[in-house]
């Protein structure tokens, strides 16, 4: 998801006051996954679910299955195949941009592919760890709230 082309202009609508997009919930919850944020990563997976997008189920589904949970994974999973069909913008509406600095695209490819937890250099997971939490949530935790600069930030990052 984060190697997405569509990865940092969802994530920018995703803060977008206007029209806020579920899809950049689903890539948002996967960055705070891979940092290890994983009750986090479930309740933006849970806001895109909510949304409509399939995936955000999904990986929902990937995660209470891990965790054991297998009534929660199984109504994910059914969430997943038959939930409402994603509005997805034409690709032509993206800007080709991507969300994070070619060498850690390429890192957590290498990783995902050797059987590895995938991670974050650590001045990306910085980028991540400096954002705003708003509350401490009863269910999830400690919610980060995307900023509104964060896809500049990654991409910044060396």
């Amino acid at each position: 998801m984060v190697n997405a082309a569509a990865a940092a202009a969802s994530l920018e609508r995703l803060v977008d006051d206007h029209r806020i997009d579920p899809e950049g919930a689903l890539v948002f919850a996967c960055l705070l996954h891979i940092t290890g944020r994983t009750d986090a990563a479930h309740f933006w997976w849970h806001f895109g679910a909510g949304a409509g997008s399939r995936t955000a189920a999904y990986c929902l589904y990937l995660s209470h299955r891990r965790n054991g949970e297998y009534r929660d994974a199984a109504y994910w999973r059914e969430q997943a195949a038959h939930g409402p069909d994603e509005e997805r913008p034409s690709v032509a509406a993206f800007d080709e941009k991507q969300l994070l600095p070619d060498a850690a695209r390429h890192n957590l490819l290498v990783q995902w592919h050797s059987g590895l937890a995938p991670t974050l250099p650590a001045a990306l997971e910085h980028v991540i760890n400096q954002l705003v939490v708003d509350s401490d949530d009863e269910d999830f935790g400690e919610i980060p709230r995307p900023s509104p600069t964060l896809v500049r930030d990654l991409g910044r990052t060396p």
